[in-house]
């Protein structure tokens, strides 16, 4: 006949506690080659932050009647990608148009691949089409008057980034 195992009290140990025993011991030995295997891929790739830059901005048909605006707004925008190990890949790229906090234009770029180290530029536009803008009386006459002067108004002297 079999002796069952004792632990050092003299109980006997069972085989739900030789599984648990089993388990942690799993558990933790996972936990520490995740951690080392972070600790050694991390320095090795040294992720940097991607720089986004507005080189160029424009809009044509700029237009307000009845607090509707007409508009196109253009945007040359340029994303370095300083890893010299990662390249990345966009599925999708959300920008809006926003004065006095409210949108006036919401876009929307397809998938788009930064090679690693280098500069891409790409070209963001977006339309109006005649929408009802809810601004203040007085946000759209402001407006108004900065649309028979445009270069006074949105005039870009250095870009965002550089």
């Amino acid at each position: 006949m079999e002796n069952p195992k004792t632990t050092t009290t003299g109980e006997k140990t069972t085989q739900s506690q030789i599984f648990i025993s089993w388990l942690a011991t799993f558990i933790l030995v996972l936990i520490v080659l995740s951690g080392v295997t972070v600790l050694i891929i991390w320095p090795v790739l040294n992720p940097k932050r991607l720089v986004f830059t507005v080189e160029d901005t424009s809009f044509q048909y700029f237009q307000i009647s009845n607090d509707n605006l007409n508009a196109s707004f253009n945007f040359t925008v340029q994303s370095q990608n300083p890893n010299s190990r990662i390249a990345i890949y966009y599925d999708s790229i959300h920008f809006k148009v926003i004065y006095q906090d409210q949108a006036l234009g919401v876009g929307v770029m397809g998938p788009l691949f930064q090679p690693k180290d280098e500069k891409t530029r790409f070209y963001l536009n977006t339309t109006t089409n005649n929408r009802r803008i809810g601004l203040p009386r007085w946000a759209s006459d402001d407006l108004k008057v900065q649309q028979k002067n445009p270069e006074q108004y949105y005039h870009m002297e250095k870009p965002y980034g550089a």
